[in-house]
Formats: C-alpha cells, sequence, structure tokens
C-alpha cells in the first residue's frame, strides 16, 4: 500500500514564499478589474447624466417659449376682450343715440323751446310735440355764454332720418339761422367726423393747388383773382367746419350724463 509522504521542509518553506505573493497578485488583478469597470461605468454613468441635463435644458428653452407664446396670447386675448367691451359700449351709446337728433345754439329759455318746436314743424311736420327741455353737457360748466345742445328723441328712425333730410327747409330763414340741426354722436363719432372733416379740406385743399398749377401752366402766367376765389371758397368752407368743430369741443367735450 502505498504512502503519502509529508512535505518537505524546503517545500513547506516555498509554500509559505508563494501565498503572500499569490495574495498580492490576486489582490493587483482584482483592484485593476474593479477600477477599470468602475471607470467604464463612471463613463457610461457620467455621458447619461449629462444627456439628461441637456434634456433639462432643452425642455426649460421650451418651456420658456410656451410661456412667453401664453404670455402674448393672454396679452393679445386681453387686448380682444378689451376691444369689444369697448365696441358693446359704443353700439349701445349708438343705439340709445339712434332716435335723437341735436338742436345747437337754441337759447336755454320758454322762447328757446318754442324756436325748437317751430324747427321740428318745418323739418318733421308729424312731430306731435311736446319738446322736453333736454341739454347736452353740464348746467354747471365755467363758460355760459352759449347754450348747451337741445337733445331731442323722435318717434322712430324714420323719422329721424326724414328730418335730418328736410334741413334744408331751414336755409334763408332768419328765425333760425343761429340754429344748427345734427345727429347725436357719441365720442367716438364725434372724432371720427373731425378727421373726416380734416380730410376733406386737405382734399380741397390739394385740388385746388394742382387746378392752380395746372392753369398756371396752361395760360403762362398766373391768375391772381381765379386763386383768390379759390381760396376764399375754401376758406368759407373750413370756417364752417370749424364752426361746427368747435361746438362739438364746447358742448361735447364729455358724455352727456342723460343718457350714457
Amino acid at each position: 500500500m502505498p504512502t503519502i509522504h509529508s512535505p518537505t521542509k524546503k517545500a513547506q518553506e516555498d509554500v509559505v514564499i508563494t501565498l503572500p505573493v499569490l495574495e498580492q497578485s490576486i489582490s493587483k488583478i482584482v483592484a485593476d478589474t474593479m477600477e477599470a469597470k468602475f471607470s467604464t461605468l463612471s463613463s457610461d454613468f457620467l455621458a447619461k447624466i449629462s444627456g439628461i441635463v441637456d434634456k433639462c435644458a432643452l425642455l426649460e428653452q421650451r418651456q420658456d417659449k410656451i410661456e412667453e407664446r401664453i404670455d402674448t396670447v393672454a396679452s393679445d386675448l386681453q387686448c380682444e376682450i378689451t376691444a369689444v367691451r369697448e365696441e358693446i359700449k359704443e353700439q349701445s351709446r349708438r343705439m340709445h343715440k339712434i332716435m335723437n337728433i341735436v338742436l345747437m345754439g337754441v337759447p336755454e329759455t320758454c322762447d328757446g323751446i318754442k324756436t325748437a318746436e317751430n324747427i321740428m314743424k318745418v323739418i318733421l311736420p308729424s312731430w306731435k310735440g311736446p319738446i322736453p327741455d333736454v341739454r347736452v353737457g353740464d348746467p354747471n360748466r365755467p363758460n355760459k355764454s352759449h347754450p348747451r345742445p337741445l337733445r331731442i328723441t323722435c318717434s322712430s328712425a324714420q323719422d329721424k332720418a326724414t328730418a335730418l333730410k328736410n334741413c334744408i327747409l331751414l336755409k334763408g330763414r332768419d328765425e333760425f339761422k343761429t340754429i344748427s340741426v345734427r345727429r347725436d354722436l357719441t365720442k367716438q363719432q364725434q372724432q371720427e367726423w373731425k378727421t373726416q372733416a380734416a380730410n376733406r379740406m386737405s382734399r380741397m385743399t390739394t385740388r385746388s393747388h394742382t387746378s392752380s398749377k395746372r392753369k398756371l401752366v396752361e395760360n403762362g402766367s398766373p391768375s391772381p383773382s381765379n386763386d383768390d376765389g379759390i381760396m376764399d371758397t375754401i376758406w368759407r368752407r373750413w370756417r364752417k367746419l370749424t364752426t361746427h368743430e368747435e361746438r362739438f369741443n364746447q358742448y361735447w367735450s364729455s358724455e352727456c350724463t342723460l343718457i350714457q
């Protein structure tokens, strides 16, 4: 039967010497492997973190743009809502005034009311009266040198149109020469009227200048008398428009408190 020999002393010493070296080698291999693995994992992790950061930055940019668009849309919507509300108010004011006419220059006396009634009989024969003394403007205004406009409500829009159309019948009548008849306008309509009047005056001036230059070229010499006549006509029309504008500014600087 074979026998197992015990290791020799030399072999034991070799084993004792080899084990620490082996342990050191294994430790180094494990450390290198772990370091390489950690380095790889760290790089992947950092790359993923960087990608997430970039996506977050992109999302923030998109969010900022969306918020800007929302603010813009909200602002535009608010402006539209405000404009619609103002338009509704304006249309409501116009509806309140749709059957009204205004007599300007009517004295604030009983005789003035009688004069207004006589005017209504001329421009609207079907008018039955009486005329309530409804004035446009502040009764406590500082400047009372001119009477406030008298507001008259017709029975229908058709009667109002008839009255305005028949205002030509007042022409040449001395008892009515200081009184004019107008539509009852809102502030916006007054401003539109002023703008249109200014535009008409500008076109008239331009046409007169063009006509004068054309005649000057055709005749070879200026025509002072003709030019003076043209400018005199323009001046009279401008004074008429200016008078109406002054009346608007004087009496209708604020919305009438009787019918808002």
